[in-house]
């Protein structure tokens, strides 16, 4: 399973094709999943036929958007998906982390702060993509072994920071 992570897009349709179509010229997107702010620029994605986990972040304040919170199983992974600014993200992982072991998530997504990171908190591995707008993305590799592959990319950069 291999997903392309994205958030904070704010308008920029046109980073979210570069970084779907520079992810998919490694090896194909099974899913994609986006943690707010600019979920409506995903639009061109939809007829990909793939799934599209999306959360709704701080600036997305339509009672029609998607959640402001989801939990989905990959590859038989629990893996929660939030924009953060509910969960203080800009100052600590702390209630992001408490979220997601209480719904036994052992993956937890989140934008809001613009920078990219990967961070093993408290036994949960922390993603945040960094912004989309920025030609930040991240790409999740999940094997049949279990074995969990984060790597954090940059529109134009084919090798990215993998942990």
């Amino acid at each position: 399973m291999r997903a392309l992570i994205l958030s904070d897009s704010h308008g920029r349709r046109d980073m979210v094709m570069q970084a779907f179509n520079e992810a998919n010229r490694v090896q194909p997107v099974d899913a994609v999943l986006f943690a707010g702010d600019g979920w409506e620029d995903l639009m061109p994605l939809v007829n990909k036929k793939l799934p599209i986990y999306a959360v709704r972040g701080n600036v997305e304040n339509v009672p029609s958007g998607p959640p402001y919170l989801r939990v989905e199983t990959l590859e038989q992974v629990r893996t929660l998906v939030v924009h953060g600014h509910r969960l203080g993200v800009k100052h600590t992982l702390d209630e992001l982390v408490a979220n997601a072991k209480e719904k036994d998530a052992a993956i937890a997504i989140y934008g809001h702060t613009h920078v990219p990171r990967v961070k093993w908190h408290r036994g949960v591995l922390t993603i945040n993509p960094g912004a989309a707008r920025d030609g930040r993305y991240a790409i999740l590799t999940i094997l049949c072994t279990g074995r969990i592959e984060p790597e954090l990319m940059r529109v134009g950069e084919l090798k990215g920071h993998m942990i």
